[in-house]
């Protein structure tokens, strides 16, 4: 649940009483996606990949390798306001559908990339990934298997990426939940907060070594308006009907990971921000949700992606360290 504009806020809370009530127990889904110049993780097995000594890989969840050429030329920080998009290697969790889908297709479009698609479940990553090899392409995809709320599951994919790719230049924390039917109130709160929040802070953490080895690295949170505090206390915000206090409170938290993240990772030269894709037609809370959404004013997830790139592209280096929107937009903490 997230918002372009006061506008889309509007259209939501006329809409989201009868969504509630309606979205089947399975609408509890994790997203995963990608970015340019990177990868994107969500939790499939791995398939074999042959790389290009011209591309760089990316990852979605997002990570990328380096042919050593490209390497050297990267050894010093470019300075150039906007980076092209094969200056950059992303990973991140949940391409196999709306925003994380959009993101992937917008990515491969550069023969520079190789995309890796992460994902939980196989047989969707598989699918969402014969469905963009249909499409007109540059760059190059593959799969890749991780579940960001298992230990093990990581530990896995991160040996992975060592081995492989060596190196995550843009890493963006998509992965996402809204709990529907849950069985009890502490459940949906804890399972909630574990993976819109708890799991891209371990995510990330373990992929550091990683992101460290980058000449530029980027970290991408993909958070809500409805995580804001500030706009949570004022009654004139469209969405101060919305209670949602789960969901509200994990990307609360994931702000405030981000904010963690900026201080500390910043020592080492990784830029930070937290991003609300807006409100935009996705099937967040099962594919019902699409249906609810489209009527209700949302956008296409594509304009909410291209909002990623320019991050992963340098478009908003201006401001980082801070909760941005698409459209140049700076959301209050």
């Amino acid at each position: 649940m997230e918002f372009a504009s006061r506008s889309h806020h509007t259209h939501l809370v006329r809409q989201i009483k009868p969504a509630l009530g309606s979205t089947p127990p399975s609408a509890s889904v994790q997203m995963s996606w990608l970015a340019a110049g990177g990868v994107y993780l969500s939790g499939c097995t791995s398939i074999p990949v042959s790389l290009q000594d011209n591309r760089r890989l990316r990852l979605g969840h997002f990570a990328s390798r380096r042919v050593p050429w490209r390497r050297q030329k990267r050894a010093v920080r470019p300075t150039a306001p906007c980076r092209s998009a094969s200056s950059s290697s992303p990973l991140s969790p949940g391409a196999n559908s709306g925003i994380g889908y959009d993101m992937t297709a917008a990515l491969v479009a550069s023969p520079e990339n190789h995309v890796i698609m992460g994902c939980r479940n196989y047989e969707r990553g598989t699918r969402a990934l014969q469905q963009l090899h249909a499409q007109p392409h540059a760059g190059s995809l593959s799969l890749l298997e991780v579940d960001i709320t298992d230990d093990q599951s990581i530990g896995l994919a991160v040996d992975k990426l060592a081995a492989e790719y060596a190196v995550v230049d843009v890493l963006i924390n998509n992965a996402g939940i809204v709990m529907r039917n849950f069985p009890d109130r502490r459940s949906e709160i804890l399972d909630t907060m574990n993976t819109n929040s708890v799991a891209h802070l371990v995510f990330t953490e373990a992929l550091v070594p990683l992101l460290q080895k980058s000449a530029d690295p980027r970290i991408i949170n993909v958070s809500s308006a409805l995580g804001s505090i500030h706009a949570r206390l004022d009654p004139r915000d469209p969405a101060y009907g919305i209670a949602s206090e789960a969901y509200r409170m994990s990307k609360a938290a994931l702000n405030m990971a981000t904010a963690c993240m900026y201080a500390t990772y910043k020592v080492w030269g990784a830029k930070v921000w937290a991003y609300c894709p807006g409100h935009v037609i996705t099937n967040l809370t099962g594919e019902g949700d699409r249906g609810v959404r489209a009527p209700a004013g949302a956008a296409s997830s594509t304009s909410s992606a291209a909002g990623i790139v320019d991050i992963v592209q340098g478009r908003r280096d201006d401001d980082v360290g801070q909760f941005l929107q698409m459209g140049g937009r700076i959301l209050q903490w």
